[in-house]
């Protein structure tokens, strides 16, 4: 999917134990960038610069450059603006 913040626009993927259609998101999981945590399969883990875990249902956006982030439902309706 893509969204857009202020005048920028981003690549996002809803977190979900789906195979994601996205391939940066795929790409990200076989490079071991991102993980299901073992304790809690509910738990997506990434770098920790970035935030370090999320749950599904949070939206992982993909900023460039190597920056993600991931918010919630909430966040994510009152600050972006989904285009697909």
């Amino acid at each position: 999917m893509k969204a857009k913040i202020g005048d920028r626009i981003v690549d996002v993927w809803k977190i979900s134990h789906l195979s994601p259609r996205e391939s940066w998101v795929q790409e990200l999981f076989d490079q071991g960038i991102i993980y299901w945590y073992e304790a809690n399969s509910n738990i997506l883990m990434f770098p920790q610069a970035y935030g370090g875990a999320a749950s599904v249902g949070f939206y992982f956006i993909n900023l460039g450059k190597n920056e993600y982030q991931a918010v919630n439902s909430r966040r994510f309706k009152r600050e972006f603006q989904l285009l697909e």
